[in-house]
Parts: structure tokens; C-alpha cells; sequence
């Protein structure tokens, strides 16, 4: 095994500093507290140290060269979409009209039901958290409406919310991977309605199955 170069080195010192940060965000931010560390800030300080002195591991002039900014702006539209989806409740309001719709379908049914439209979702909003944020909480007054139990309706949705396998939109690996030209949108969409649709069936299967014996999860 050859020894670590300069830059390789440089790299995992980066990578540490960006790990300590990770795990200490909560307790400098008390100390520091005019300092926003949350995951964006951390990751823009990431992205900083690559390109800035002393370590300069990309050099800035070929970083600009070398970015795909479409990729960026088209990424950037797809999660502002989503953004503004949920600020304007629009997206709200369609979960609540499809829960109103299924609300008394068969409670087993309903599983996958929930999950399915997770997935759905997740191509309005572009974005794990977002999603997330949109769905449980309704989720949670769904249930009341109900009179089950919250994880009932909310599990789901939470097995299935990193779910984006359809789109190049829902999430940035994905739009990394189909910039470099190896695959078009509809390769992507007929094999991500595959790898969906067992996703979906196996989670269903899991919750009903693994969770019912086990008592982590219950049905209805």
C-alpha cells in the first residue's frame, strides 16, 4: 500500500474536522451562540476548507471549470419547488384529501397504502426533510381522527421517506449520478418503479410481519 499524498492527507483532516463537528454542533453552539452549526453550515464549512488555504485540495479555478451548473440550478429548483409546496400548505392540503379518501380502507391495506403515498410525495417535494416534516405531523392528527395509535399511520411514511428512486429530482446522489450522461430519466423511472414497488412490499411486509410478532408494530 503506497503512503497517503499531501492532499489525501489534507483530505482526511478535512474529513475529521467536519465529523467533530457533526458531534459537537450542539455544545459549540451554546458556547458560541451567535453561530448557526446546523447540517447546511457544516457542510458549507466542508465544502470551504477543500478549496481555501492551508489546504486548497480543489483549486478554485478548476472547481468552477469543473462544475456541472445545471446540475446545481436544476437541484436547487426541484428542493425551492418543494419548499414553497409546503409553505403555501398546498401539499398539506393534498395529504389531508388523501387521507380523508383512504381513511376507512382495511387497516393492512392501509400500510402500504401510507407508504406508496409517502413515495408520491417525496416527488412534490424533493427532499427527505421536507417530506418528513409535511407527512408525520398530519400523520400524528390522521391518527387521532382515527382513534389509532400514531405509529400505526407514522411508520410507513418514516421507513419510507429516504425512498427516491424515480426521479433524478428527489434527491442530489440522485442528480450526481444522472448528470454524467450514463443513463436517461426513463431508464431511471422504469427501474426506480421496480426497486419502489418491492421496497414498498417488503417494508409492508416487515411492519406487519417482524413488527406484529415481535409487538413493535401493530395494525390498526
Amino acid at each position: 500500500v503506497s503512503p497517503l499524498s499531501a492532499k489525501e492527507k489534507k483530505a482526511v483532516v478535512v474529513f475529521s474536522i467536519v465529523i467533530l463537528l457533526f458531534l459537537s454542533a450542539q455544545a459549540l453552539q451554546k458556547q458560541v451562540g451567535f453561530i448557526a452549526l446546523d447540517l447546511n453550515t457544516i457542510a458549507l464549512i466542508c465544502a470551504l476548507l477543500l478549496v481555501l488555504p492551508p489546504f486548497e485540495i480543489v483549486e478554485w479555478k478548476s472547481a468552477l471549470k469543473d462544475m456541472d451548473w445545471e446540475c446545481l440550478v436544476f437541484l436547487a429548483g426541484s428542493i425551492a419547488l418543494g419548499y414553497v409546496l409546503y409553505r403555501t400548505e398546498t401539499a398539506s392540503a393534498i395529504a389531508k384529501l388523501f387521507f380523508h379518501l383512504v381513511g376507512n380502507w382495511n387497516p393492512y391495506l392501509l400500510v402500504f397504502v401510507l407508504a406508496a403515498f409517502t413515495v408520491v410525495m417525496h416527488l412534490l417535494l424533493s427532499s427527505n426533510t421536507v417530506t418528513g416534516t409535511v407527512i408525520v405531523p398530519i400523520l400524528i392528527s390522521f391518527a387521532q381522527q382515527m382513534g389509532v395509535s400514531p405509529w400505526y399511520v407514522a411508520a410507513p411514511a418514516v421507513f419510507c421517506i429516504s425512498l427516491a428512486f424515480l426521479l433524478p429530482t428527489e434527491s442530489p446522489t440522485n442528480i450526481m449520478t444522472y448528470q454524467t450522461g450514463y443513463y436517461t430519466m426513463k431508464d431511471m423511472l422504469g427501474i426506480g418503479s421496480l426497486l419502489t414497488i418491492v421496497s414498498i412490499t417488503v417494508i409492508g411486509l416487515f411492519l406487519i410481519g417482524y413488527g406484529g410478532l415481535t409487538g413493535l408494530y401493530t395494525v390498526g
